[in-house]
């Protein structure tokens, strides 16, 4: 699995510097399925010291 970072919600990202980032960023998934390309899902990642969360939607309610 590999993550690239890509604008594709309205949500802007936020980042409060050796806190917290976020950001809008597509995983793509090779690790899945016969696809002659492997899928890439829109996610949202935020980052702070000590953990990273992906979730599967902008509001924050899935994680992937």
């Amino acid at each position: 699995m590999s993550v690239q970072t890509r604008q594709f919600s309205l949500r802007p990202g936020r980042e409060e510097r050796c806190v917290v980032k976020e950001g809008d960023l597509d995983v793509v998934r090779s690790d899945i399925g016969n696809f002659e390309t492997s899928p890439r899902l829109p996610c949202r990642v935020v980052m702070n010291n000590q953990t990273l969360t992906i979730f599967e939607d902008t509001n924050g309610k899935e994680i992937l």
